[in-house]
């Protein structure tokens, strides 16, 4: 028996950390992360508002008197 094989043997993996670590690597996991969904949704707000604003000032400016 090899130094490399009795390392593995005496190693013991926890299943329920398995198993958090595939749930975390998924990329079609469903569960959503309440802190990413709020941050795509103020950043869609900030880039409607940035786009609004831009054609705020566009448009005030062709039709400037």
């Amino acid at each position: 028996m090899s130094f490399d094989d009795r390392r593995m043997e005496d190693e013991r993996v926890d299943p329920e950390e398995i198993w958090s670590e595939i749930r975390y690597l998924d990329p079609d996991n469903t569960g959503g992360n309440p802190v990413s969904d709020t941050a795509t949704i103020v950043a869609l707000v900030a880039l409607v508002i940035i786009v609004c604003a831009v054609w705020g000032v566009l448009w005030l400016k062709v039709n400037e008197p």
